[in-house]
């Protein structure tokens, strides 16, 4: 079986206002969008294959579990 990508935009961040942004800027041009506080509440959330992944860039180093976890995906 294909796992078949989820139709959502996913958004990883530690910071509140830039995920409500994220999402206000995104769902008013027409995506649907889920966002996450951290790396572990993304990979926690079984929705594991978004259409895209916006991540902070200056996540804490703990996030590691996400780097390696895009890095398997190929």
């Amino acid at each position: 079986m294909v796992e078949v990508p989820s139709r959502e935009i996913a958004v990883v961040d530690d910071d509140a206002a830039v995920l409500d942004s994220f999402r206000f800027m995104l769902e008013l041009a027409g995506f649907r969008v889920a966002t996450y506080p951290s790396a572990g509440a993304f990979l926690g959330s079984g929705r594991i294959r978004p259409r895209c992944l916006i991540l902070d860039q200056y996540m804490p180093p703990s996030e590691d579990d996400l780097i390696r976890f895009i890095a398997s995906c190929g």
